[in-house]
Order: C-alpha cells, then sequence, then structure tokens
C-alpha cells in the first residue's frame, strides 16, 4: 500500500468528523500496488447513518486535499 503512515490516520480523522464515528473507510485501485507509481486515493466510504450527499462528498475532498495535497 503506497500510502504513507501519517495519511491513514489523517483519512480516517476526516470521515468521522464528517460522516460520524460510525463510518467504514476502504481503499481500493492503484494505492494497493506497490509497484505503481502516481496515481489518486481512491476511497469508498460506508456509513451506517443516513447518506449525506454531495456537501459531505466536497467537504470531505476539499479537507483531503488541504492536509494531504494534491495526489499525482
Amino acid at each position: 500500500m503506497r500510502l504513507q503512515n501519517k495519511e491513514i490516520p489523517t483519512i480516517i480523522h476526516a470521515a468521522k468528523e464528517i460522516y460520524g464515528e460510525g463510518v467504514k473507510v476502504l481503499l481500493f485501485c492503484s494505492c494497493l500496488n506497490d509497484q505503481k507509481r502516481g496515481g489518486d486515493i481512491d476511497l469508498l466510504i460506508q456509513t451506517e447513518n443516513e447518506k449525506k450527499g454531495v456537501l459531505a462528498r466536497i467537504r470531505i475532498i476539499l479537507r483531503l486535499k488541504l492536509q494531504l495535497g494534491d495526489q499525482k
């Protein structure tokens, strides 16, 4: 997995702030392959609560871009 140690808690913390404590964050696609380079971070976010909608998606994308920077 190509995420750095500080990125994992940052992603989980942001997801919990926006979606609540019952959130589950799953990583998929090229980030799982250590042999590949570049690429974005693909996340699947599952919640036990009702759907949060587009604004929650925008909030988490913005928060992660500010905290982690652009992924290339």
